[in-house]
């Protein structure tokens, strides 16, 4: 792989990185926040402001960055991460080949020579090259064959330290691939007891002492598996799947086709078949295990049902739920094929060690399997991307050479010893090449280039202003820019998000999904309310390395703090710190999902005591709307637009003449997911991010008070529904007189941290509530001078902590739920485990 990486020019030896989907748009930003953690900010372990507005992190770290090696990020500035990843990730293909290697060693006869090539397969095996961007998912590359060793141990020698010690490292490294490795360990286990049956006493006494290990690995790991099930039960679990089909998802013989060399595309990244690639020669092994007499036939059939269940959960849905813990994978699925895997290299392993006993009529097993394959991939042919005739052929001729090499292997000519390991290693070679030939990667210079430049300016902004803010951007390399860069923020793409923040962001008009938030749609009043003290601006637009993600007409209002080649610095004089005072009315209102404005209205009434009753944001009913190539249909809950023309481009044109200064807004919502809608304001643009999964509030014009103001949605699609369109203006004179009140009314901050807050107020009235712009979940801990007090919620999303008249000091700190509990179990089944194992050792 090495060689490979500096073939297509990976950096530094070309412009090239190995960073593609999730792994340059996500992962990257994590490994920058795994180092800053490290070396700056250690509390960010538990709770991190640059996850959205703040969040948990002990689920981000247990899924993605306690692989030990890791370590290399912090040899590494942010600029060449990508760098340190190309040498992690070729670590761990070392690793793997190396593990596999050993567990070969220790549990078969296979000849070292010949199994440094069957170890080579696997560490190049389908699964581990189509994945190897998911790099936090490669340490069970290496520990699913030390795990199968230390279960191999408890058959062979009684022993059970090894299975606790790998399994346990495992499940801390990565709680996801450790729960799939714990299933396959009851596989494996059943699979050796058909080996290794004695007698029935034996078996027990066995099996007593691999769930004891089992056990114990967890209450090991417990520091880290009970605070993330919690969090688990916070975000990604609330999508458990509640109703399993009893269904196939596919047709189980087109299976067959991803042995194929470089049967692998973009495509099947999000929704393809499982990756299953080893070598024909391993493969041909793997089918004559169940033809060799010489097996005991209970170890056959033992080993045929559990080929069969894989072969069942690779293609039958309640058995593909359970290996992901009962929910869809987004993208990359089937996501324990790489165990299906090595259960095939471990039945071939089986077989080389009887491999002179097979016959040449045995051979037409493999032949007429390879025969199958060949016939299924001329059929799918078309209905599988990945699938021509090139690559079809080659598989093809591997397939014969690797029949005829076993031919040779029987006849007993040394050629064939001597030819089968190369035979090997080349077919993994080249499928690994045309495998990663399918995809594209991020440019090395375009990755540095943003992190200099982006820098740059939040240093600027550091230098000055030590205090506790968040900040905004008009665009983005990826939604994490705030964990790889080191900044408060305000967006975030995690498989760990939890609901009640993509839920929040809905409420107040910011693009959403389930794993995904970025505040792309903000307006004066909530930048005020979430602390948004500065706005990045980028001043030349290069998509190619400033992604645009939404246009804020109304931030002209906040002056211009610095600005270089790029980027304008604007400092928001409206931003309230985290922490001011507000009305105990705040803690009794709950936000509609639907409509932001509403919810805009409804927090400016409650932050205060007394308030007028006229809202914030008022409607604008004066417009004119110009259809040009669509027609309109009106019902009682939505517009549809339909061209009239479908191959010209068809026009909404809003015309609006405003009778104030006041920045003027667009609630929008239809089904506008699909990049086929642009948007722009007299020919100028307004970007979008996109997709649309709720209303949004973009921000249009101000300072256009009696001019005529043309708001366009160019629609390059057959037909449009708008459930919402509609314009508001915002009142800027009332906006003014309440912020400056709360201006007056908040937290001195005195200390803050990754997790905490601490600072003095001043209460002068009766009935308020300290307000943060926090998320209010379990495990954030208050006190008021030295006393701990409850947490409220206000609007019901947010941390408020009730005050009374006087001057106080008040601190908020957050600790993952469960983690010392877990941590207290951790520490005590490690001592219980280390004295067990000293006094058996001093046993006579």
């Amino acid at each position: 792989m090495t060689i490979y990486f500096i073939a297509i020019g990976v950096y530094p030896f070309g412009h090239n990185t190995i960073m593609t989907v999730d792994l340059g748009q996500q992962y990257i930003d994590f490994f920058g926040l795994f180092r800053d953690t490290i070396l700056h900010h250690p509390a960010s372990f538990f709770y991190s402001f640059a996850k959205d507005i703040g969040g948990d992190m002990i689920g981000v770290w247990s899924y993605y960055l306690l692989s030990p090696l890791n370590i290399i990020f912090l040899f590494f500035n942010k600029e060449h991460l990508d760098v340190a990843v190309v040498i992690i990730t070729l670590l761990k293909y070392g690793l793997a080949s190396l593990a596999f290697y050993f567990f070969g060693l220790k549990t078969s006869k296979v000849p070292p020579k010949f199994l440094i090539s069957i170890s080579v397969s696997y560490a190049l095996s389908g699964f581990f090259v189509a994945n190897q961007f998911n790099i936090m998912w490669l340490d069970a590359a290496y520990l699913t064959p030390l795990v199968a060793w230390g279960i191999y141990l408890i058959f062979k020698k009684n022993q059970t330290r090894f299975y606790t010690v790998f399994l346990a490292a495992i499940l801390i490294i990565n709680y996801y691939m450790g729960y799939m490795i714990c299933i396959f360990a009851v596989l494996y286990f059943i699979f050796l007891a058909s080996i290794n049956y004695h007698t029935f006493r034996l078996l027990v006494k066995q099996l007593v002492n691999f769930l004891i290990a089992s056990i114990g690995s967890a209450l090991i790991a417990a520091f880290i598996l009970l605070p993330t099930f919690f969090q688990l039960t916070q975000s990604k679990g609330t999508y458990t799947i509640k109703k399993i089909n009893w269904k196939f998802e596919y047709n189980p013989f087109k299976m067959l086709t991803k042995f194929n060399i470089g049967a692998y595309n973009f495509d099947a990244i999000s929704s393809g078949l499982p990756n299953l690639f080893i070598p024909s020669f391993l493969l041909a092994l793997v089918i004559l295990f169940f033809s060799i007499k010489k097996i005991e036939l209970r170890t056959r059939f033992t080993a045929l049902l559990i080929t069969i269940f894989l072969i069942l959960s690779l293609s039958f849905e309640p058995f593909d739920l359970l290996w992901h813990g009962f929910q869809f994978p987004v993208w990359y699925p089937y996501r324990f094929s790489y165990l299906a895997i090595f259960w095939l290299l471990i039945l071939s392993l089986q077989t080389f060690e009887f491999i002179e006993e097979i016959t040449l009529k045995q051979l037409i097993i493999p032949a007429i399997f390879f025969v199958a394959i060949t016939s299924c991939s001329i059929f799918e042919r078309k209905n599988l991307n990945y699938l021509n005739y090139p690559i079809i052929i080659v598989s093809a001729a591997f397939f014969v050479i690797s029949v005829a090499a076993l031919g040779g292997i029987i006849n007993k000519y040394q050629i064939f010893n001597r030819f089968f390991p190369a035979l090997i290693v080349l077919e993994a070679t080249i499928n690994a090449y045309v495998s990663i030939s399918m995809i594209g990667f991020i440019s090395h210079s375009d990755f540095a280039k943003y992190i200099q430049t982006t820098n740059n300016s939040l240093q600027k902004i550091k230098k000055t202003d030590s205090g506790f803010y968040r900040i905004g951007k008009s665009f983005e390399r990826t939604n994490n820019d705030a964990m790889l860069l080191d900044f408060n923020g305000t967006d975030q793409f995690n498989s760990m998000l939890e609901p009640q923040t993509s839920t929040l962001y809905a409420k107040l008009g910011q693009p959403q999904s389930e794993g995904d938030v970025i505040y792309a749609n903000g307006n004066l009043f909530t930048d005020s309310l979430l602390g948004i003290k500065y706005f990045l601006e980028n001043k030349k637009n290069k998509p190619e390395v400033y992604k645009p993600i939404g246009t804020r007409m109304d931030v002209q209002n906040y002056g211009i703090k610095a600005k270089d080649q790029n980027i304008v610095i604007r400092e928001n004089p409206y931003a309230l710190t985290n922490g001011f005072l507000v009305s105990n009315k705040a803690l009794k209102p709950d936000l509609a999902l639907i409509n932001p404005i509403t919810n805009y209205n409804t927090i400016y009434h409650n932050l205060v005591q007394q308030s007028d009753f006229e809202d914030l944001f008022l409607p604008f009913y004066s417009y004119h709307e110009k259809l040009v190539n669509l027609k309109k249909k009106s019902s009682a809950t939505w517009n549809t637009y339909t061209k009239i023309n479908p191959a010209k481009p068809g026009k909404i044109i809003i015309s609006l003449t405003p009778k104030t200064n006041d920045p003027y807004y667009v609630s929008l919502n239809g089904d506008l997911a699909d990049h086929k809608i642009k948007y722009c304001v007299n020919g100028q643009n307004i970007e979008q991010d996109e997709p649309i999964q709720n209303t949004v509030v973009q921000s249009i014009f101000q300072n256009k008070k009696d001019q005529n103001v043309n708001y366009v949605l160019n629609v390059d699609r057959k037909e449009l529904n708008l459930y919402d369109l509609s314009f508001y203006f915002m009142d800027s004179k009332k906006f003014l007189v309440q912020n400056t009140q709360l201006q007056h009314n908040q937290l001195k901050l005195t200390e803050h941290h990754s997790n905490s807050l601490k600072g003095n107020i001043e209460v002068k009235e009766q009935n308020q509530v300290l307000f943060f712009s926090i998320p209010a979940v379990k495990g954030w801990h208050a006190s008021v001078d030295g006393k701990r007090v409850p947490i409220k919620k206000a609007f019901r999303n947010f941390i408020a902590i009730p005050v009374k008249p006087g001057k106080h000091t008040v601190k908020i700190t957050y600790l993952p739920p469960y983690f010392i509990t877990g941590l207290t179990i951790s520490i005590v089944t490690s001592g219980g485990l280390m004295i067990c194992l000293y006094l058996k050792r001093r046993k006579p």
